[in-house]
Formats: structure tokens, C-alpha cells, sequence
């Protein structure tokens, strides 16, 4: 009985080996010798992003005190907001002058510093230990600050450890005051100060953002000049624009209008699928920002020429303010759907668009709403509630010829 069982078991292991062998076989001969080669439709989402170069237009005023010989001193940053009427810089006519300057700053730092320990210790309590506490304290903060690059830090920290030891000089009794350091620091401060000629404070007429470079494309590169702009006239002056810093001439100037305007060759088969108004972020490659900007003007190129962009950015950064060119990542708003082979894009007798699906052993004709598309695939909407569109796990055709709604499928 038992040995009846067991050649039984044999039979049925034999015939289900065989069996899945054959299921294999005819489905590797279908694969590769079917007139239909079918892909499953998925859900998936791409960022759409095109990369290119521009030229930056802006409004800008070139002060007319700063195109004179002299060296200027700038009070602010590029990029600040200045009110009309603010002092933006001072000129000086000598480069000592300049120097001999930073030179007082230091002086009053170290005065201030002197005079604000010496308050401190007269009026208040602190004990040594407490004294050599925050001293080991700053200590380590500064060794951090070395560690994890953060160069800002260095200056503040060590200020801080000075001021920690004079305290401790006149709690030791190692001096009484600083108020022969003072005295002869204050008298340096004077005969500096005596050496430095003439100076004048510079004022701004208009209120706007201040640029202390100028590139000498403040005209050609005005808002007015993007109105009949063509590919060919930006690509000019994108390849005459200053890239090297050292091109530059220092001055002053303002960005009086709040507008910049970003213009963009892109090649005509990837501006097709841009539309006005559509939202984006900029990546500006030479100066390694971003910028939220809108698509505002859209020309596509002829005759094989480049399409040209327009986009509005309305911020202003320290890098931004001198910039004229760059490349740029242009990056638009993620688009999900339904990811299709390109290969199974086409045409019905009414012209529409869409995919061949097989369902049993027919062919349906299934429509698509693309939102992108790349040279491989497409991603179309995916519309759940309307039976004439394609859905997800579809098997949609990629190769196949004389396909044709409710077409029986022959192997």
C-alpha cells in the first residue's frame, strides 16, 4: 500500500515538473515571437527640468559721485534695500586713506573693549574660579569653531577670551586699571586720524537695492531691452557679458526696480511643453542659488533656431544684485500620472491619441491627457471615473502593426 502511495506521488511530482516546464517554454516563445509585445501601465511622478544659460535685465542707475577717481567705501552689502537720500558710501582719494581707516576701527574695538572690562570688574563680584570657568568654556567653543569650519566664529570667540583674561589681570592684581592702554591707544586713534585727507559721503538719489559692481552693460541690459529681444541678440550678449570678476569696475549703482528679469535660450522642442504662467525654481549655476520665478513670455524659435524664455524673479540676494549671466537649471512642478511607453503613443481613425490596450484576446483603443514627456515615456493624466482613458495596470501595446479597436489577437 505504501509503496503504491509513493509511486503515485511520483506520477503527480513528474506531471506538475512537466507541466511548468511547458508553461515556461510557450510563454519565453510568445515574449520573444509575439506580433504584440505588451508593458503594465504604472503610476509614477517626474520632475521636469531643462537646462540652459541666460541673460539677467534689470533697472539700474549708475551713481554719477562713484564714476569719478577715488576709492570708494562701501557702507552696505550688495543686495541691501536702500531709502533715497541714505549714505551709501564715502570716497576717499588715497588707498592709505582707506587703510588708515580700518586701522582706527580696530583701535575703538580694542578701546571699547578695554573700558567696557574695566567697568565690568569695578562693579561687579566675580570670582576667579567663575572667571577661569568661562575661559575654559570659550576655550572649547573656539576649538569647535575650528573643527566645524564656521570662520564667522572666530573673531567673536576670541574677543571673548581676551576680555576673560584682562578681567582676570586686574582680579589678580597682576595691574590695577587700563587706563594707561587707553590713554596711549586713544592717542594712536588721534594721530591716524590727523593723516587721512578728504574725504566725501556719497548719498543716494533713489530708493532700491545697491550693487558695488559695474559691468558696463547697465543700458543694453535695461527692462526696456527685452521687448523686442530675439534669440540671436541674447545670445550676443550673453557671450559678451563680463564672467570674470576682475571685469568688473567698482562703483555704485541701484536696482531701482524691484523686477529681474531671467532670459533663457531653450531649444524649441523642449519650449513646446512650457506653458506661460506655469511656476518654477531657478537654479542660477554661477552663483549656486535658487529663485522662485513665473514663466512669463514664451517665443519659439524658427528655422532651427532656440526658443527664448521669460521669466520674472521678484528677490534679491548679494550675489544676485551684480549677476548679468549664467547657466541655469530651470525647474518645474512634479508631474504624476500614469508612466506609458512612447512606443505605445498613437493615432485612431478619428485622429485622437491614445494606446492600444489588450483585454482577453481583443484590442480596446484607450485615450491620453499628457501632461510630460521625455524620448522614452509619457505621463499622462490618470482619470479613474472616465472609461474612455487608459488606467493603471493596463497592458498597453508597444509593438504591433495594423492595430484597430476591438481587433482580435492572433499568436
Amino acid at each position: 500500500m505504501f509503496y503504491f502511495k509513493l509511486k503515485y506521488l511520483k506520477i503527480l511530482f513528474c506531471a506538475f515538473l512537466s507541466f511548468l516546464f511547458v508553461f515556461l517554454a510557450l510563454h519565453i516563445f510568445l515574449s520573444f515571437n509575439s506580433k504584440y509585445q505588451t508593458e503594465v501601465v504604472y503610476c509614477s511622478t517626474i520632475p521636469k527640468k531643462i537646462n540652459s544659460y541666460g541673460v539677467i535685465f534689470k533697472n539700474e542707475k549708475v551713481l554719477d559721485s562713484c564714476k569719478n577717481d577715488g576709492i570708494i567705501k562701501n557702507k552696505y552689502r550688495d543686495g541691501s534695500r536702500i531709502s533715497a537720500g541714505s549714505e551709501i558710501s564715502e570716497k576717499y582719494y588715497k588707498e592709505s586713506d582707506v587703510e588708515n581707516l580700518e586701522k582706527i576701527k580696530k583701535l575703538d574695538d580694542k578701546i571699547d573693549s578695554l573700558e567696557k572690562v574695566q567697568n565690568s570688574v569695578k562693579n561687579s563680584k566675580q570670582n576667579l574660579n567663575d572667571l577661569n570657568n568661562k575661559i575654559y568654556a570659550s576655550y572649547l567653543d573656539l576649538n569647535d569653531a575650528i573643527k566645524q569650519s564656521k570662520y564667522q566664529s572666530y573673531s567673536k570667540i576670541k574677543n571673548q577670551i581676551i576680555e576673560c583674561f584682562n578681567k582676570k589681570q586686574i582680579l589678580i592684581g597682576k595691574i590695577k586699571n587700563f587706563n594707561d592702554s587707553i590713554k596711549n591707544l586713544k592717542k594712536q586713534k588721534n594721530s591716524i586720524s590727523n593723516s587721512i585727507s578728504y574725504y566725501k559721503l556719497i548719498k543716494t538719489p533713489i530708493a532700491g537695492y545697491i550693487c558695488s559692481k559695474i559691468d558696463g552693460f547697465e543700458d543694453e541690459c535695461s527692462l526696456e531691452k527685452t521687448k523686442d529681444l530675439n534669440s540671436k541678440q541674447l545670445q550676443k550678449i550673453y557671450d559678451l557679458c563680463c564672467e570674470n570678476k576682475n571685469n568688473f569696475s567698482l562703483g555704485n549703482k541701484i536696482i531701482y526696480d524691484p523686477q529681474i528679469i531671467l532670459k533663457v535660450l531653450i531649444p524649441s522642442e523642449l519650449a513646446v511643453d512650457c506653458k506661460v504662467g506655469s511656476s518654477c525654481v531657478l537654479n542660477l549655476k554661477q552663483i549656486n542659488e535658487e529663485f522662485d520665478a513665473e514663466l512669463v513670455d514664451l517665443s519659439l524659435g524658427r528655422n532651427g533656431q532656440k526658443g527664448l524664455a521669460t521669466f520674472e524673479i521678484n528677490s534679491m540676494t548679494e550675489k544676485l544684485a551684480s549677476l548679468r549671466k549664467s547657466k541655469v537649471e530651470i525647474n518645474f512642478k512634479n508631474y504624476s500620472g500614469l508612466k506609458i511607453n512612447k512606443s505605445a503613443i498613437r493615432k485612431n481613425e478619428q485622429n485622437q491619441t491614445g494606446v492600444y490596450v489588450k483585454i482577453g484576446s481583443f484590442l480596446k483603443f484607450k485615450l491620453v491627457n499628457i501632461l510630460a514627456e521625455n524620448d522614452d515615456f509619457i505621463i499622462s493624466e490618470k482619470l479613474d471615473n472616465d472609461a474612455r482613458y487608459v488606467k493603471e495596470l493596463d497592458e498597453v501595446v508597444i509593438k504591433g502593426k495594423d492595430l484597430y479597436n476591438r481587433k482580435k489577437i492572433k499568436y
